[in-house]
């Protein structure tokens, strides 16, 4: 959720993946933590969501609820697909592949004008000549000031003239760096005293569970 925010802020407030693409290069942290991120949600070795994941899986399979364990199992398998799937979309439709809101931007002036002519009942192949249309016509001789950019109501005045995504700034990056590392530091926390203590609140999490159950 980090990593999303830290990409629309980028965008400039953009949130449709369709208008990304190709943001690796340009939010480079940021694309490194989200891959961890997806790395560790899909269960990939190495990676915390891997042990969290795999003994998830294990412990249904092998429970005796429901007549058998693996009923859970299934629907515990197609629930970390999905969301493999869906974070896989994600990745590729915001980070990889073409650079499509170059396209969409350039293009965000003749949409505006084909926008204006739908409200006229005008036909798409109209919507230059409304738009020109729309614009003030000076007389011969008559002083015409200068273009002022900044005016919202000039219809040559676009908020992003020249878009370029950008990276965050280092206070939002530095959590998603920090996640990130947690992301496969934790999936090897395990070893000596602490494993004793995991082993410990496990049994003691089966314990509650069985007494609850009986």
């Amino acid at each position: 959720f980090l990593g999303s925010g830290s990409v629309i802020h980028g965008m400039h407030h953009e949130q449709e993946m369709p208008r990304m693409g190709g943001l690796k290069k340009y939010l480079p942290v940021t694309y490194k933590a989200m891959l961890m991120g997806w790395l560790a949600i899909c269960g990939i070795p190495i990676w915390a969501g891997f042990f969290s994941k795999d003994e998830i899986l294990w412990k249904t399979f092998s429970t005796e609820i429901f007549g058998g364990g693996w009923i859970l199992w299934v629907v515990g398998f197609i629930t970390a697909g999905m969301t493999a799937f869906y974070m896989t979309r994600l990745m590729g439709l915001t980070f990889w592949g073409e650079e499509r809101f170059r396209r969409v931007h350039a293009g965000g002036e003749a949409d505006e004008a084909h926008a204006a002519a739908h409200d006229k009942g005008l036909a798409p192949h109209d919507a230059a000549r409304a738009a020109a249309d729309d614009r003030p016509h000076h007389q011969p001789g008559e002083h015409v000031g200068a273009h002022d950019p900044g005016d919202p109501l000039d219809a040559r005045a676009i908020p992003h003239p020249h878009f370029e995504p950008h990276e965050s700034p280092r206070s939002m990056t530095l959590p998603l760096i920090v996640l990130a590392v947690g992301s496969v530091v934790v999936g090897w926390i395990g070893g000596g005293r602490m494993d004793r203590h995991f082993a410990r609140a496990d049994g003691w999490k089966e314990s509650q569970l069985l007494r609850a159950m009986a």
